[in-house]
């Protein structure tokens, strides 16, 4: 029974309910039954009252794991094929680290996406590229459940590489940085209610320095304390703020213009002289462009109605100019493409030519 003070008082039910929807739906999937096991609500130590919840990408999988049961399994709280079998070297070692890291507090262990893999290589051959997963909407709203019932302090994540998807799945909004010399360490984003901080991989092959270590202990310690900041918008009172905004403040309006104004003082040189040439190509061509704000450090321009825009990343350093679908193929060829084969991004720094964003700016207009 959870006995933790903010725990749901039905949530044994209702994690006992989704392991058997967990269950069922792997057994609809012939992709995922090729996996050696899911993971899904695992405590340690079992009968703990987790302050964390420690959310993976994915289980691993291994030789002995197939030995010790030859058959697809999970490890859940309902039943964990490991705890016949004397703990694994690597196991002991992710204990030893979990401790260190989280002040040997009791957490339980989740995972972006339930299912087991050696590696990155047979995941892509098993389930094919996990940022386009169909099955990272069901895994989302069952660590939803998880993460509601038994109301963690913080949600940490190993892995840095993670935090964009889970930005994405979960509705987070970035705080800061955390770095040693320059590299990152650790990043703290919110979800409304709590903390999620990512880490870089404690098992990483690269390892972690003393002083990396250090930093991540303070980074959750520090997230733990101070909590959700004062004044934090939850994602749900950000969508309603931005509908309102989007819907009333235009850039042809002295409100809307001083409101850009004021944004885009905080930006740097080469934000505003891109703005500048984008504002004046817009401006010729739609009416129709509002100014937006996405959270803290996440400030943009949205032209709408054509199927295409604008945004302006002050603080990561960007700009992103979204096509319609019909351009795409016109604008992988200029070779500006960031990310995946299909998206409709393009990322430039400030070293990027401000005249090579307004000639693709027209040519999304011209095609759209």
């Amino acid at each position: 029974m959870l006995k933790h003070s903010g725990a749901d008082p039905k949530g044994p039910a209702r994690l006992a309910a989704n392991i058997e929807r967990i269950a069922a739906y792997t057994a609809r999937h012939p992709e995922l039954k090729s996996a050696h096991h899911f993971l899904y609500d695992l405590r340690s130590p079992p009968d703990g009252l987790p302050r964390f919840v420690v959310m993976g990408i994915n289980p691993g999988e291994t030789k002995r794991d197939w030995d010790l049961s030859p058959t697809p399994t999970e490890e859940t709280s309902r039943f964990d094929f490991h705890r016949r079998a004397e703990p694994s070297g690597s196991a002991l070692r992710w204990a030893r680290l979990a401790g260190d890291y989280l002040d040997h507090a009791d957490y339980v262990l989740a995972e972006v996406f339930f299912w087991s893999s050696p590696d990155l290589r047979v995941f892509g051959e098993r389930f094919g590229p996990l940022a386009k997963s169909p099955h990272l909407d069901f895994c989302r709203d069952m660590n939803r459940d998880l993460i509601e019932v038994y109301q963690p302090e913080a949600v940490v994540a190993p892995g840095l590489g993670s935090a964009g998807l889970c930005a994405r799945l979960y509705g987070l909004t970035p705080l800061r940085t955390i770095q040693d010399a320059g590299a990152r360490v650790a990043e703290i984003y919110c979800d409304g209610v709590r903390p999620w901080v990512f880490t870089k991989h404690w098992t990483g092959a690269f390892g972690l320095t003393a002083v990396q270590k250090r930093l991540i202990q303070d980074a959750i310690r520090q997230a733990v304390r101070e909590g959700v900041p004062a004044g934090f918008a939850s994602p749900q009172a950000q969508a309603q703020a931005h509908k309102a905004l989007t819907t009333t403040t235009r850039l042809q309006t002295d409100r809307g213009r001083a409101l850009v104004e004021d944004k885009l003082s905080a930006c740097h040189d080469w934000v505003r002289t891109a703005f500048a040439r984008l504002d004046t190509t817009i401006s010729a061509a739609s009416s129709l462009v509002v100014e937006e704000n996405n959270g803290p450090g996440l400030r943009y321009l949205r032209a709408t109605g054509k199927g295409w825009i604008i945004k302006l990343h002050p603080k990561s350093g960007h700009i992103a100019i979204g096509f319609p679908d019909s351009m795409r193929e016109a604008v992988r060829a200029t070779g500006l493409l960031r990310g995946q084969q299909g998206a409709a991004w393009v990322n430039f720094d400030p070293a990027v030519s401000p005249e090579v964003i307004d000639l693709l700016v027209r040519r999304s207009l011209a095609g759209s």
